[in-house]
């Protein structure tokens, strides 16, 4: 959950940006309503990469009807948090849903104790990478292993040079890393450092959370990565413990990252703490 945001589900709204030909950004506003969406438009139909909670398909719908008349025919997640997967549960019945394995796993699972998770489940799975093309676009989905969660894909439109990073990338926030869900803050790193050489420096990025950014952004959004971390190792290895670190503000040159509407500094650093001492 972000937080900083009013959560009257009444006033949440969706805001939809083109960012490239037949490919468009959307984005709840006004409140929470679940992580941002990049949509594919075209003559097969409606393609969309996350889909925030299911209490905000309506007006997904609604957002989806001021620019095509076409029906959704794929959704696609980028890893199994409902606030990117929640509305599965409204898309089972009309498209196809594809998903990372450990996707369905988690959904499976959570089944056995809540069932309406098995509403959620998707329909193709897949290990490490898959292809499918659709409206005149190759569109790759590739696994980065124990990152953000153990399910994370991101998803490149080749042709439009469009990258959907899911939650592995906060932009203009500090991440999370749930480590009960197989994330690790270290293998994060070094999946933004694949994704960085990997794919053109004028990709445009859509986040899990913030705005549409740019290659460059993401680097220094791994710097920032890459020094928190070897701050808080350094403190760990030197036996200074979590509060003394907070007081000593080691991470207080990214404070405006913690107003960014996710976590605060003093709660990142925490998360940072306990999952390099485990």
């Amino acid at each position: 959950m972000i937080s900083g945001f009013s959560q009257s589900k009444e006033d949440v709204q969706i805001r939809t940006e083109q960012i490239a030909d037949g490919v468009y950004f959307m984005e709840s506003i006004n409140g929470f309503g679940g992580g941002n969406m990049t949509v594919s438009v075209g003559e097969e139909g409606v393609l969309l990469v996350d889909n925030m909670y299911d209490w905000m398909f309506g007006k997904i719908k609604n957002a989806l009807n001021q620019i095509t008349n076409k029906e959704i025919r794929i959704a696609i997640n980028s890893h199994f948090h409902t606030d990117h997967s929640g509305a599965n549960k409204s898309l089972k019945d009309q498209a196809i849903l594809i998903g990372h394995e450990n996707v369905y796993q988690r959904f499976w699972t959570y089944g056995a104790k809540n069932v309406e998770a098995l509403e959620l489940l998707p329909t193709i799975t897949f290990d490490d990478e898959l292809s499918i093309r659709f409206n005149d676009e190759k569109i790759r989905m590739i696994h980065y292993p124990n990152s953000h969660t153990d399910g994370d894909v991101i998803v490149f439109f080749e042709k439009s040079k469009v990258l959907h990073l899911g939650d592995i990338y906060f932009n203009g926030m500090f991440p999370a890393v749930y480590a009960s869900s197989g994330g690790n803050i270290k293998n994060l790193i070094l999946s933004l450092e694949d994704i960085i050489n990997r794919f053109p420096e004028d990709t445009r990025i859509v986040p899990g959370h913030g705005k549409v950014s740019s290659m460059n952004e993401l680097e220094q959004y791994l710097k920032m990565l890459k020094t928190s971390v070897s701050i808080v190792e350094k403190g760990i290895l030197e036996g200074r413990t979590l509060e003394d670190l907070k007081t000593n503000k080691v991470l207080n040159a990214y404070d405006d990252l913690g107003e960014g509407g996710g976590q605060s500094t003093s709660e990142f650093l925490s998360m940072v703490y306990t999952l390099l001492s485990e």
